[in-house]
C-alpha cells in the first residue's frame, strides 16, 4: 500500500509538469469536454469527447483512492469508499449515488464556460472545482 500511495503521489507531482509542456490547460479541457457533450448528444463519439471522460473520471477515481488512503491512515481500518463515513469526510467533494460520468462532465464543462478567467490554470485543479462547487459535501 505504501509504494502505491509512493508511486500515486509521484504521479500526481509530475502530472503539473507533464501538463503544460503539452500544453494541457483548462482552454484544452474545455475544448475536449464541449466535443464530449456534443456526442454526448449527437453522436458519434471523438477521440476528444473519450479524453474528456477519461480525464473527468480518472481523477474522479483518484480522489475516491486517496479519500480512502487519508482515512486509512487516520483510523487504521481498510477503509472502503461503501461502508466508512470517514472516508466521505476526507472527500473535497461529494458526488450523489446515481450521478452519470455524462452528468459529471456537463458539470465541469458548465463550470469551464462559466470561468474564462481560471482556463489558464490546471485542469485538475479546475475539475475539482467544479466538482467541489456542484457536490459539496454536507
Amino acid at each position: 500500500m505504501k509504494i502505491t500511495s509512493t508511486l500515486f503521489a509521484c504521479i500526481l507531482l509530475a502530472a503539473p509538469s507533464l501538463g503544460r509542456a503539452e500544453g494541457f490547460d483548462g482552454n484544452m479541457l474545455l475544448r475536449l469536454c464541449k466535443e464530449a457533450v456534443q456526442s454526448i448528444e449527437q453522436p458519434p463519439t471523438t477521440v476528444g469527447s473519450l479524453t474528456c471522460a477519461s480525464y473527468v473520471r480518472g481523477l474522479d477515481d483518484g480522489m475516491q483512492i486517496v479519500a480512502v488512503n487519508n482515512s486509512a491512515k487516520k483510523h487504521g481500518t481498510k477503509a472502503t469508499i461503501a461502508d466508512h463515513q470517514h472516508v466521505r469526510n476526507e472527500m473535497l467533494y461529494c458526488v450523489p449515488n446515481g450521478v452519470t460520468l455524462e452528468q459529471k462532465v456537463r458539470v465541469v464543462t458548465t463550470f469551464l464556460e462559466k470561468n474564462p478567467q481560471m482556463l489558464h490554470q490546471e485542469p485538475a485543479v479546475l475539475t475539482v472545482l467544479a466538482l467541489k462547487q456542484a457536490f459539496p459535501c454536507k
